[in-house]
């Protein structure tokens, strides 16, 4: 894990602790909960990310943060989407952000007008992870024609009509944790593509977090092959990460 700061100015301090804390199952998945940041300084106008080092399913996070000098926001976000916006005062409290996708980082941006000194951030995750299988592209190079934008809206529907079809297939836990991300993924990726209709970095988000969410669902899509009734949906879904990858080449 490390934490990148994706701005000229680097941070004060910083230190990664991969110490586990705790872990538990909720609804037959084994989660655990682990430190994935120490210290570092997040000013005006600038981003940070907490990268996880692979794609991991987080449920929430717990952030202990302050700022200096007077109040500042501080927003989180993962995917592209924000997921919670701290309001920071001149002292130590603790938030709970919700996550409840497959990450492989959770940026920190402050829109405030004081620096703001993220103290440690925990994450409680499944104990699996996916590897990134597909190539690793910077936010700021995207480049999508007109036709891989038209594609875009299409892979989108077609993951949510796989979800759906899966999910007669699929218990309440294999639903919640690898099917419902995805398709809740491409529902944000369909909105996107068919509101803008040209280049776009943000489209080119949500297909690769498109992309990690099927990826993360790799042991559910194994298990797919494995019966008989829904192996050639297993088949449509790992098919069109691979069109993803495509798409965004």
């Amino acid at each position: 894990m490390k934490i990148r700061n994706t701005l000229k100015n680097t941070f004060a301090a910083f230190a990664l602790i991969g110490a586990l804390v705790s872990s538990s199952a909720h609804a037959g998945t084994q989660l655990e909960t682990v430190t994935i940041s120490g210290s570092f300084w997040v000013g005006p106008g600038e981003m940070a990310s907490v990268e996880l080092g692979s794609i991991r399913h987080v449920t929430k996070i717990f952030v202990q943060a302050e700022a200096r000098g007077h109040d500042t926001t501080v927003n989180v976000l993962v995917n592209g989407d924000v997921k919670g916006t701290l309001y920071l005062p001149a002292r130590d409290p603790s938030y709970v952000v919700t996550i409840g996708e497959a990450v492989h980082s959770i940026e920190f941006q402050n829109v405030g007008s004081a620096r703001a000194i993220i103290q440690a951030v925990k994450a409680v995750q499944t104990t699996a992870s996916a590897s990134r299988t597909g190539r690793t592209h910077s936010h700021g190079n995207s480049f999508l024609s007109r036709a891989a934008l038209n594609r875009s809206a299409e892979i989108a529907a077609e993951a949510i009509e796989i979800v759906d079809a899966l999910q007669d297939y699929s218990n309440l836990n294999e639903y919640g944790t690898y099917l419902l991300p995805i398709k809740k993924t491409a529902a944000r990726l369909y909105v996107m593509a068919m509101a803008r209709g040209d280049l776009s970095s943000k489209v080119f988000t949500k297909l690769v977090a498109l992309r990690d969410q099927i990826d993360f669902a790799a042991a559910y899509i194994d298990q797919g092959f494995e019966r008989s009734a829904s192996f050639e949906l297993a088949l449509s879904l790992l098919g069109l990460r691979e069109e993803i990858d495509a798409v965004i080449d």
